[in-house]
């Protein structure tokens, strides 16, 4: 098979991945609208983008981290409002490909179209399977809009140069585009 063939099928591949996290986030909206006790939803056509300077490898380095989370089509019942929001930081750590799969809490403050905040204190845990990264991020709103509110967010990305970073075969990592779905609710 060609070098051009090769690239088709993995795009196909990733395309047909993205499309059946986008099909399954609109079912699990549909269910969240369906039911009580949802405070707020933002759709999994949300978005979350790290950019790495320098890219990420296998042994550990010091890394500058890009982050912003774009929330979007978000629907609240208490507070019709807030359709949207981000999270954006910059900041610079140790960091190397391994570190992508370790779990732990983390605290993010979510700035909402209205101005308002939202700061959750969540537990990370990350997934690698069949190609597809994800990282599901459990907690409570502990500050701000819907505080009291359970909290729950999950990351959908390609896994793939994660796991040939991982293999060892010197991939690196420049950047992490992941799709993103938030709920709030009690």
């Amino acid at each position: 098979m060609s070098r051009w063939g090769a690239n088709l099928i993995r795009t196909l591949r990733a395309s047909a991945v993205v499309l059946l996290v986008l099909a399954l986030g609109l079912v699990v909206q549909s269910a969240a609208h369906a039911t009580g006790g949802i405070d707020l939803t933002c759709s999994l056509l949300s978005t979350d983008k790290l950019f790495f300077t320098p890219s990420v490898t296998l042994e550990p380095q010091t890394v500058t981290i890009d982050k912003k989370t774009t929330y979007r089509h978000c629907y609240s019942p208490s507070a019709p409002d807030v359709v949207s929001g981000e999270l954006v930081r910059l900041f610079t750590r140790t960091d190397s490909c391994p570190q992508a799969l370790g779990a732990g809490p983390t605290a993010q403050t979510i700035t909402w179209n209205t101005g308002e905040t939202s700061t959750i204190s969540v537990v990370r845990t990350p997934t690698l399977a069949h190609g597809i990264y994800k990282v599901t991020f459990v907690g409570t709103v502990t500050a701000g809009l819907f505080t009291g509110s359970s909290a729950k967010q999950v990351y959908y990305a390609d896994g793939r140069d994660l796991q040939r970073c991982l293999d060892g075969d010197g991939t690196v990592i420049n950047s992490i585009i992941s799709l993103v779905s938030l709920t709030f609710s009690h």
